[in-house]
């Protein structure tokens, strides 16, 4: 039997090996994590961090999980990403699925709004 957290694993896994596969210009990823009380982000390229934001950083309530701090999040990536010389990215959103209106979706908009090619 199959737990969920394996589930997770394998999903990420997958999307990874896709990404990777797929990334022919060799492009750095931006990956996401959205833990229980916080946001995480990071650019990354050939295993090593380039840039890396968290909502740990940021002033406001305990829980810091909802679409207005991951947009913020977003927002502060992309700017310390461009500040970086990197202006094209691969999105990983792991073993997430996007919705649009969720907060994937409010941390993409507000990643490209910023000037990130996404």
């Amino acid at each position: 039997m199959i737990t969920r957290i394996q589930r997770r694993q394998r999903r990420a896994m997958r999307t990874r090996y896709k990404l990777l596969q797929n990334n022919l210009a060799n492009k750095p990823l931006l990956s996401v994590f959205i833990s229980h009380d916080n946001i995480y982000a990071q650019v990354q390229h050939e295993g090593k961090t380039l840039v890396a934001c968290s909502t740990l950083t940021v002033e406001g309530s305990r829980k810091k999980t909802n679409k207005s701090f991951a947009s913020l999040i977003g927002k502060q990536i992309a700017e310390k990403a461009l500040k970086q010389n990197i202006a094209t990215v691969i999105f990983n959103r792991g073993y997430r699925k996007f919705n649009p209106v969720g907060k994937l979706g409010a941390f993409v908009n507000s990643a490209r709004d910023a000037g990130l090619c996404i």
